[in-house]
């Protein structure tokens, strides 16, 4: 089970744009979009290349080739699990 209080503590602007690693079709990316949304957090939408191998831009940021992947400042989210904990604990509330 996560516990969303060891994550780290957003220290940047809380008003600065995040960015989403993401593919249009990944069912762990929707979630993590439809969780943004419904936050009516603005954030930076960059879809990947299917292929892992591709993936360049995720890895720079996260050291591995999954997504969806989550930068707000200097916290870097690589699971939608972790990125919906984080949102919820940052963000306040659970969302449905």
């Amino acid at each position: 089970m996560l516990r969303p209080s060891t994550f780290p503590r957003r220290k940047t602007d809380p008003h600065a744009v995040m960015t989403l690693y993401n593919l249009e079709r990944c069912p762990y990316c929707k979630v993590v979009r439809d969780r943004l949304d419904a936050l009516q957090i603005s954030y930076e939408k960059i879809y990947v290349p299917p292929a892992h191998a591709d993936r360049h831009a995720v890895r720079a940021v996260s050291g591995q080739p999954y997504v969806p992947v989550l930068v707000a400042g200097d916290v870097v989210l690589d699971d939608e699990e972790k990125i919906l904990a984080w949102l919820d604990e940052t963000y306040g509330g659970k969302m449905p």
